[in-house]
């Protein structure tokens, strides 16, 4: 049986990146700190903590019990 097939998303880099009015480019994800990925490697936003996928590097958030 085969597993699911990728999809190519046209555009995807877009999701990335906000302008605003006055032609301002601002970064909407993360990205790795760890000097293997280099930059343009963005991490993951998952509910409860930053994920890059590339070399696994995770930060979790903190808490309000804690």
């Amino acid at each position: 049986m085969r597993s699911h097939k990728h999809k190519k998303v046209k555009l995807a880099v877009l999701k990335f990146y906000k302008v605003d009015d006055n032609g301002k480019i601002k970064r909407l994800k993360k990205e790795c700190p760890a000097p293997e990925c280099g930059a343009g490697v963005f991490m993951a936003t998952h509910f409860d903590r930053h994920y890059c996928g590339k070399c696994h590097v995770t930060y979790k958030f903190q808490s309000e019990a804690n």
